[in-house]
Parts: C-alpha cells; sequence; structure tokens
C-alpha cells in the first residue's frame, strides 16, 4: 500500500510541469489582456478597454472586412 507522502512525491513533477507550462503562459496572457496599446506599443497601463472593445462593436462580416473598402459578394 502506497503511502501518502509518496503519492504527494510521485504526483508533484506533473503538477509543476501543468502549471509552469500550462497555467502560467494563460495567466500571463490573461495578464497581458489588460494593458493597453498606443502606436503599435505595448503600454503597461492597467484598463479594461479592450474588452470593452471585444463586447461592443457587433461581428458582422460588413464590419470585418471595413479596412479593405471592397463589398462583399
Amino acid at each position: 500500500m502506497c503511502s501518502r507522502v509518496y503519492k504527494t512525491l510521485v504526483s508533484l513533477p506533473p503538477l509543476l510541469w501543468v502549471g509552469l507550462f500550462l497555467l502560467l503562459p494563460y495567466a500571463l496572457m490573461f495578464a497581458h489582456s489588460f494593458w493597453a496599446v498606443h502606436d503599435g506599443v505595448l503600454v503597461h497601463q492597467w484598463n479594461l478597454h479592450n474588452y470593452v472593445t471585444l463586447f461592443s462593436k457587433p461581428s458582422t462580416p460588413e464590419s470585418s472586412c471595413a479596412p479593405c473598402a471592397s463589398p462583399l459578394r
């Protein structure tokens, strides 16, 4: 029968691996999503503007093709 210490020692490396290579990048992306971009430069200024823009603009084909200025057919 395996002891609790053995089970902890055996499961610790996979948990650290998942935390380091999966959870940490997700946390960094989430933190970066609150920073602003001004003139193509990432500014370390915390705000919710990115999420306001994401949820306020309609996602229609016309709005996604606006920069090319050609009608969709």
